[in-house]
């Protein structure tokens, strides 16, 4: 099952009695390879290490609010699909972050999610995985919609989500230490959504923003675009494909 050999799938459909579409679907919320090192997830090419680690995360209020009241609590718990997607970081419906639940480095042992859930249930019940609540961004609903429906009102709706979701976290990141800010996941997507979700011209100032110096002229280095242009999928160069001049002329600097 874990490694989704077809008759092993086709078996366990079988037996659940599972439509072609409610198969299809558990598939698209696991997420299937398609080479060594990318994966099928929601209709949507993913590096692997962007739905799979060692540290398997949830929202411990959603996992609580399936088992209370129930005399076998295991049999009615689930782990949702869009957790596993390290672009998303809270459950919308409880605003709570997403939480490390366990940590394992053997993909089978990670993976056996029935004995996993029965280790931490106790702490589940102590509120021990509890954190303050969040308010969602404007980042978090559309990763949502795009995730679940497929809908994306964006200028972001005509590039890869895996792609967008990178640039949205590379931008922001280097648009807060341009503002002497601190850098943190959530909000650094949020600042980059903020730009890149408005399209090329957007995207063209705070390109401006990030390379003009103290004394109001362009610095001569990569400066704060470095990490986005060491991006190993040169993310930035097909997400700024309006303003390629520019994009290139950095790009190639040393």
């Amino acid at each position: 099952m874990l490694e989704q050999d077809a008759l092993a799938i086709e078996t366990f459909a079988a037996r659940s009695g599972l439509t072609p579409e409610q198969r299809a679907t558990l598939l698209s919320w696991t997420g299937e390879r398609v080479g060594d090192v990318r994966m099928l997830f929601r209709g949507e090419v993913f590096v692997s290490r962007a739905l799979r680690n060692p540290v398997v995360r949830g929202c411990p209020q959603c996992l609580r609010e399936q088992a209370e009241g129930q005399n076998r609590p295991l049999r009615y718990m689930s782990m949702s699909g869009d957790w596993l997607c390290r672009g998303v970081d809270i459950c919308l419906k409880h605003r709570h972050p997403l939480v490390p639940l366990w940590s394992c480095q053997s993909r089978f042992e990670r993976d056996n999610i029935g004995e996993r859930l029965a280790m931490i249930l106790p702490e589940l019940f102590s509120g021990r995985f509890e954190c303050e609540h969040v308010e969602p961004f404007e980042y978090d609903r559309w990763l949502d919609l795009r995730l679940s429906q497929g809908l994306d009102d964006t200028w972001l709706a005509k590039q890869a989500l895996f792609a967008a979701m990178t640039f949205c976290d590379l931008l922001g990141a280097a648009l807060l230490r341009k503002e002497g800010q601190e850098v943190d996941g959530r909000h650094a997507k949020a600042a980059g959504f903020a730009v890149a979700s408005q399209g090329p011209e957007s995207i063209q100032e705070a390109l401006e923003r990030l390379t003009r110096a103290e004394d109001g002229e362009h610095t001569v280095n990569q400066g704060e675009l470095k990490p986005i242009f060491l991006w190993p999928s040169v993310t930035s160069i097909a997400m700024m494909r309006a303003s390629t001049g520019f994009a290139i002329s950095f790009a190639t600097m040393s």
